[in-house]
């Protein structure tokens, strides 16, 4: 064999294992990229699954997805939970409704629960242990609008933010469903 021809089989073989072995960018572990910098806390543009995409670049000199990268170029899409609001349900209105007029189920249909707030309605607040059941549920923020968006808030409302754990002691932060 000729060194040309070792040199084109070498090229061959060194192209085949390192794209075989790309590792895919969103695989990345943290510290080898950086995503833009985004308050997932906030509604913008945040779908209504209740996550938003968010541009992240690998570090320089990372590969992965077949190239190098070199910490300026975008590398993959990161998803991360935000809250998703639909903005006509106000908290504050909910929970003056179950205050003071629960008893007759107008919290539930200012939720956008007319069933329920027909039963309550004819069962005089579930015998005023459902009424008072709602006062909780809606002050703890359980119990939310019916298309599964959060409440819209005023700038100084409480958002509920549930704390998972997973087995591995894996902390992730998770939005209520409300």
């Amino acid at each position: 064999l000729s060194l040309r021809m070792l040199y084109f089989l070498f090229a061959i073989v060194s192209f085949l294992v390192t794209s075989a072995f790309s590792l895919n960018c969103s695989h990345l572990q943290p510290g080898f990229y950086i995503c833009d910098n985004v308050n997932s806390l906030s509604p913008d543009n945040c779908s209504s699954s209740g996550f938003k995409a968010i541009q992240c670049y690998p570090a320089p000199n990372v590969r992965c997805n077949g190239k190098v990268f070199d910490g300026i170029t975008p590398g993959f899409w990161k998803y991360e939970r935000c809250l998703f609001k639909n903005g006509t349900r106000r908290f504050d209105i909910a929970l003056l409704c179950s205050v003071f007029l629960g008893i007759i189920g107008v919290d539930r249909f200012y939720l956008g629960y007319p069933a329920l707030g027909l039963i309550k309605l004819s069962s005089f607040g579930g015998l005023l242990v459902w009424w008072l059941l709602d006062i909780v549920l809606i002050a703890t923020q359980t119990i939310g609008p019916s298309d599964q968006s959060g409440y819209a808030m005023l700038s100084y409302g409480p958002y509920q933010i549930k704390l998972a754990v997973a087995n591995s002691t894996f902390r992730e932060i998770i939005h209520s469903e409300l």
